[in-house]
C-alpha cells in the first residue's frame, strides 16, 4: 500500500529535553512514524560533548525515514524541524532567544537553517526559545526575567487547534513546571519557570525521603493525603512539610504511596499559591495544563477549588499540538524566504516592463500566509505577476484556487470546480473570513462554491 497525499507537507520534527529526544515523520497533520530515545541535553552536559546526542538524533531519524518508506510513503521529507533543548548551547548549536512578547511572526523570523551531515541529509530548521524580561537581570530584576525552549512551539500548535485561546494561561508540568501568559494576540508575553518537577523527583530518589515514597512518577494521587500535604506547606513552610513525609514513614500506618501524594501536596500548595498571588493565576484567565500525568489532574481540582477554571489536554493532544507548531513555523518560514526572494526582483523583471513587486502586497501577502498556517494546508505555489503583485495558487484534486495579491494589497480570486467552470471576484478589503471559506471549498468536497466579495 502507498500512503500518498500529494501537496502535503512531509516532515521530520524532533522535539530535545533534557533527558529524551523525540523524533515524528509527518504528512500534512498525520504521523508516519515516531521514535523516541532517553539521551538530551543532559548527557551533553555529564559527557562535555554533543557526539551523544548528535549519534542519537542520526538514528532516530534514520529510524522514522526507514518506517515511513515500509509503510509505503513516496513523499520525501523536505527538511528537520526541531525545537527544545536543541538550540540551547548545549544542543546542537545556540539559537539565541526571541524577545517576548512573541508569536508567529517572530519565532518564523528567528528560526535558523543549518547543515549537519553528520546527522542527515536534510536541512535543519532550529526554532528558538522566548526570553521574557529585561535583557540582563541582576539580584532585584531576575524574579521578573524567565526562558522557554519547545514550550512557544506548543503554544503555536495549541492556538491553531483551537485549544489555547488569547489572553489564556498555559501551565506545562515537565521537569519544571512553567507558567505561560498569552497577551490579546495570542503571541507568549511572559512565563514563570520552577523546578519543581525536578525537585519532586530528586526528593524522590536523592535525599533522605528516598526510602519513604516511590521513586517513580505517581500513576494516581491519594487526593486526601495531597490536601494534607497542602495544608501542612501553608501552615509550616515546604521544609517542614517535607520533612514530615519523614516522620509519617516512621509513625504512622501510611503507605509509601500516600506520602508521596502528601510530598506533591506540599510542593503543588506552594508553587500554585505563589502562582495566584503573583498574579499568574487568577478566575479571569482560563488555565490550559499539559504533562504531568496524574499531576495534570491533581492541578485541576486544586484549582477549581479556587474557582479557577483549569482544563488539562491528553498526551495525543499535547502531541499534535507541537506537531502542529512545527508545522506552522516551517510554513511561515518558507512563504517568507520564497516572499524575501520576490522582493529582490528588479524593475522589468519580466522585459515587459513590470514594475517591482510592492510593499503593500509583500504585507499582505505574509499576513494571509501566516493567518493560514493554522490550516495545515500545502504550501501553495507562488509567483510575482505583473504590476507589483503576488499570486498564490493551490490544486487539490479537480478544484483549483488562486489568490492574486495585487500592488496595493487588494486580493482577487478564482476558482475552478471539477466541472472545469471558473469563477472570480475580488475580497473584501481586509476580510480574512473570505479567505476562510475559499480555503474551505477548496479542501472539502461537499462544500458548495463560497460567497465571497
Amino acid at each position: 500500500m502507498t500512503i500518498e497525499n500529494a501537496g502535503e507537507n512531509c516532515l521530520i520534527c524532533v522535539d530535545t529535553g533534557t533527558t529524551n529526544t523525540r523524533v515524528w515523520l509527518t504528512q500534512g497533520d498525520q504521523i508516519v512514524a515516531r521514535a523516541q530515545t532517553g539521551i538530551g541535553v543532559r548527557d551533553t552536559a555529564r559527557d562535555g560533548s554533543s557526539a551523544r546526542l548528535r549519534n542519537a538524533l542520526r538514528e532516530l531519524i534514520e529510524q522514522v525515514r526507514a518506517e515511513a518508506i515500509n509503510a509505503g510513503l513516496a513523499q520525501s521529507p523536505s527538511c528537520v524541524i526541531a525545537a527544545g533543548m536543541i538550540t540551547s548551547p548545549l544542543g546542537l548549536i545556540e539559537v539565541p532567544h526571541v524577545r517576548a512578547p512573541a508569536g508567529l511572526k517572530e519565532l518564523a523570523a528567528s528560526t535558523q537553517r543549518h547543515s549537519f551531515p553528520e546527522i542527515t541529509d536534510l536541512p535543519i530548521l532550529l526554532i528558538p526559545g522566548v526570553r521574557s524580561g529585561p535583557p540582563r537581570c541582576d539580584q532585584e530584576a531576575v524574579g521578573t526575567t524567565d526562558v522557554m525552549r519547545g514550550e512557544e512551539t506548543l503554544c503555536l500548535g495549541l492556538n491553531a487547534l483551537g485549544l489555547l485561546d488569547a489572553r489564556s494561561t498555559l501551565l506545562n508540568l515537565g521537569s519544571h513546571w512553567k507558567v505561560i501568559k498569552l497577551d490579546q494576540d495570542a503571541r507568549i508575553a511572559s512565563s514563570l519557570t520552577s523546578m519543581t518537577g525536578e525537585l519532586i523527583h530528586t526528593a524522590q530518589t536523592q535525599t533522605i525521603l528516598a526510602s519513604s515514597v516511590p521513586n517513580a512518577r505517581p500513576a494516581a494521587i491519594d487526593q486526601t493525603w495531597l490536601d494534607a500535604g497542602m495544608r501542612e506547606q501553608r501552615k509550616s513552610g515546604l521544609a517542614r512539610a517535607l520533612f514530615c513525609v519523614r516522620l509519617l514513614e516512621q509513625a504512622s500506618d501510611s503507605a509509601p504511596e500516600q506520602r508521596l501524594s502528601f510530598l506533591v501536596g506540599a510542593f503543588l500548595a506552594s508553587d500554585m499559591d505563589a502562582m495566584i498571588s503573583g498574579g499568574w493565576l487568577s478566575q479571569e484567565s482560563k488555565v490550559v495544563i499539559t504533562g504531568g500525568g496524574a499531576l495534570a489532574e491533581t492541578w485541576r481540582n486544586a484549582l477549581t477549588k479556587s474557582s479557577i477554571r483549569a482544563i488539562p489536554l491528553s498526551d495525543s493532544e499535547v502531541e499534535g499540538a507541537l506537531l502542529a507548531g512545527c508545522r506552522r513555523v516551517f510554513s511561515t518560514k518558507t512563504v517568507v524566504e520564497k516572499i524575501a526572494e520576490l522582493a529582490k526582483l528588479p524593475e522589468n523583471w519580466d522585459e515587459y516592463g513590470s514594475r517591482p513587486i510592492q510593499p503593500a502586497a509583500i504585507e499582505r501577502t505574509i499576513e494571509l500566509l501566516r493567518e493560514l498556517s493554522k490550516f495545515d494546508l500545502p504550501l501553495p505555489q507562488i509567483f510575482p505577476v505583473p504590476g507589483g503583485g503576488i499570486q498564490l495558487e493551490w490544486q487539490n484534486a479537480k478544484r483549483a484556487l488562486e489568490i492574486e495579491i495585487l500592488s496595493d494589497g487588494s486580493v482577487e480570486f478564482l476558482i475552478v470546480d471539477e466541472e472545469g467552470e471558473m469563477r472570480e471576484g475580488q475580497v473584501s478589503p481586509y476580510s480574512l473570513a473570505e479567505i476562510h471559506r475559499l480555503v474551505h471549498w477548496l479542501f472539502s468536497p461537499l462544500a458548495a462554491p463560497p460567497e465571497v466579495g
